[in-house]
């Protein structure tokens, strides 16, 4: 009896070491575990700072690109007063050169006539 007993015990024992160890080795997992954990933590944290610094460069990229329309609206506005001024001096120019061939031809029309009145007034003598 007493050795069925001691039997006993030492299966009871064995089984209580084997327990013993799988909770060593559940713990070691459930480190490891908590380790992972706080590596995907910190693995997160600095994803959601490169979001947010790309976040702020897009930003920024959106009010470059703001400024950049408004100087080419600006340059757009410029060109098309530049252009309007162009064609106003044009207009300028083509009524001149209008002005200047009716002088000119004034201007024949006057030596004729100068030509005719000489020829007139050289017939009189006095």
């Amino acid at each position: 009896m007493i050795r069925i007993i001691q039997q006993e015990t030492e299966a009871s024992v064995a089984s209580m070491e084997k327990v013993s160890t799988e909770m060593t080795s559940g713990i070691a997992v459930v480190d490891q575990a908590g380790t992972s954990f706080s590596e995907i933590e910190t693995a997160i944290t600095d994803v959601t700072g490169h979001v947010e610094d790309v976040s702020g460069a897009v930003q920024e990229m959106a009010a470059a690109s703001e400024q950049i329309a408004s100087v080419m609206r600006t340059i757009q506005a410029v060109t098309e007063g530049t252009a309007a001024g162009t064609q106003n001096i044009s207009a300028s120019t083509e009524e001149q050169m209008a002005s200047m061939e009716e002088i000119s031809s004034a201007s024949q029309s006057l030596a004729t006539m100068v030509d005719d009145l000489k020829q007139v007034t050289g017939r009189f003598s006095v």
